[in-house]
C-alpha cells in the first residue's frame, strides 16, 4: 500500500470572467507565496505521517476545470518549493462564468484519484462570486459531505469589479453566501481575503489551520501554529 498522509487538500481556484488578468496574476502568486509560507511547510512536518498530499486546480463555467498541479505529496521545503514552480509554470488562465457546483464535483471526483490514503480528505475553493452556471454548489456540496470531505471556503471580496458587480456582491456579501452554499463537513469553515492583494495572508492562515487539523474557533491554537 501506497505510504498514507495526514491530509489530502485540493487548492480549487476560481479563474472566471471576474478576476482580471492582473488579479488572476495576484491569485496565482498569492498562492505560490503561500505554500512557500515556512509555516504551512511547519504545519505538514508536525502531522503524524508528517506528509501532505497537495493538488491545485483551476475552474470557470460549466466543463471548465483544469488540473494545473496533479497530485505531489508535500513533506519538505523542497516539495513546496517544487510544487510552486509547477503552478507558476502552469498554462494561462481562461474562462467567464462561474460553475461553483462543477468545481466541487470536479474537486471530489479528483480526490477519489488521490495516490494514497489520507486521514482527511479536504476541499479548499476560492472565488470572487457567487454560482451563474452549471449545477447548484449546495448540492454538489451535499454530495461530497455525504462521502466524508470537508469543504472550506476562501471568499475574495472583489472590489475593483464594476462590470460583474451584482455577480460578486451577492446579497449579504461574497463570505455569507460561501457559508451558505459551499462549505460544509465537521469543522468546515470560510475565511475572506479583502481583495488579491491581501490574498496570500488569508490563505496561509487558512493552510495552517486544514493541515493542522485544528478548529479555526480554537485561537489558542491556531495563534500557536501561525508563530
Amino acid at each position: 500500500m501506497a505510504e498514507t498522509a495526514d491530509v489530502a487538500l485540493v487548492l480549487a481556484a476560481d479563474v472566471s470572467g471576474s478576476i482580471n488578468p492582473q488579479e488572476l496574476r495576484l491569485q496565482r502568486q498569492g498562492y505560490a507565496r503561500a505554500l512557500s509560507d515556512p509555516r504551512v511547510v511547519q504545519a505538514i512536518a508536525a502531522g503524524p505521517q508528517h506528509a501532505a498530499l497537495l493538488a491545485y486546480i483551476e475552474w470557470s463555467g460549466s466543463g471548465q476545470q483544469r488540473v494545473i498541479v496533479p497530485w505531489t505529496r508535500i513533506r519538505s521545503d523542497n516539495d513546496a518549493r517544487a510544487f510552486v514552480a509547477a503552478l507558476l509554470a502552469g498554462p494561462p488562465p481562461t474562462g467567464q462564468l462561474t460553475a461553483l457546483g462543477e468545481a466541487v464535483d470536479y474537486s471530489r471526483e479528483y480526490l477519489g484519484q488521490a495516490p494514497a490514503p489520507a486521514a482527511r480528505r479536504l476541499i479548499d475553493v476560492s472565488g470572487d462570486g457567487a454560482n451563474n452556471s452549471g449545477r447548484l454548489p449546495w448540492e454538489a456540496r451535499n454530495d461530497a459531505v455525504a462521502a466524508g470531505i470537508v469543504i472550506n471556503g476562501l471568499a475574495i471580496r472583489n472590489e475593483t469589479d464594476r462590470e460583474y458587480y451584482v455577480h460578486t456582491h451577492p446579497p449579504g456579501g461574497i463570505a455569507a453566501y460561501f457559508r451558505d452554499q459551499v462549505a460544509g463537513g465537521d469543522g468546515s469553515f470560510v475565511t475572506e481575503a479583502q481583495g488579491f492583494e491581501s490574498f496570500s495572508d488569508a490563505l496561509v492562515t487558512k493552510l495552517v489551520i486544514e493541515i493542522a487539523g485544528v478548529r479555526p474557533t480554537d485561537r489558542e491554537a491556531v495563534a500557536e501554529r501561525l508563530n
